[in-house]
């Protein structure tokens, strides 16, 4: 995998190249490779704001999955009150239907 376009733009480059590795494996290897840089010092990478916000969007996938029926979300307060960048919440909503669609079928 090379990365992640959302229309012609790249939101996400594989720096792992030429590592053969699966979407699931490539996330877990930056989050290690993220973990080390903090760890020696640099910017944190995945904020406690964020898991919340990757974890309220799981429990609506799962109760649109469960439900069957059409789930709106609200848009969670990001870091210091700020709200979420419009690509990255496209990317999560866009994620969103693309997963509850592959659990419909």
């Amino acid at each position: 995998m090379y990365g992640i376009l959302a229309g012609e733009k790249w939101v996400y480059q594989n720096p792992f190249i030429p590592a053969r590795l699966y979407d699931d494996e490539i996330a877990i290897a930056h989050c290690l490779s993220k973990m080390v840089e903090y760890i020696e010092g640099g910017p944190s990478f995945y904020s406690l704001a964020e898991a919340s916000q990757d974890h309220y969007l799981g429990m609506k996938m799962q109760e649109a999955i469960t439900t069957g029926e059409t789930i709106t979300t609200v848009q969670q307060p990001g870091p210091k009150g700020e709200t979420w960048e419009t690509e990255q919440l496209f990317l999560f909503l866009w994620f969103d239907e693309e997963i509850a669609n592959i659990y419909k079928h």
